[in-house]
């Protein structure tokens, strides 16, 4: 019996894909400026070559169809990041990426550029005014 113990951890492990172990996603920056031509660039590496994978932004499916990791047991593609809600300065997205029982995250912020000074009326002379900007990596 304590050969058969001794032997079972070893055999468990050859179950466990080995990507599992090594996989990650990530993107080219950290943060992103919204502008009408700004791309997230997501790569992954660690999965196991050959294997089918999904790209999901916050839960919802990026690709389409079937993607395949590279023979290196990698990928890499981009994307347009959703648009930010008027009254939003910045939001935190999540990238996540499936393949076979593996499945890794990472996450990247997008921010508005905007500048603004209040009160917008008063003396010249005498007027204290606040400013505010957002949008610096």
């Amino acid at each position: 019996m304590r050969r058969l113990a001794a032997g079972l951890p070893l055999s468990l492990a050859l179950l466990v894909p080995a990507a599992a172990h090594g996989a990650a996603v990530q993107t080219d920056r950290t943060c992103y400026l919204q502008t009408a031509k700004t791309n997230v660039t997501v790569s992954g590496n660690g999965f196991a070559p050959g294997a089918a994978y999904n790209v999901l932004l916050d839960g919802t499916a990026l690709t389409g169809g079937t993607n395949t990791i590279d023979t290196g047991g990698a990928f890499q593609g981009a994307f347009e990041p959703p648009t930010l809600a008027e009254d939003e300065l910045e939001r935190q997205f999540m990238v996540t990426a499936t393949s076979d029982a593996t499945n890794v995250s990472t996450k990247f912020t997008v921010t508005r550029l905007k500048a603004d000074f209040s009160p917008a009326t008063g003396d010249p002379q005498k007027l204290k005014v606040r400013f505010s900007v957002a949008g610096f990596g």
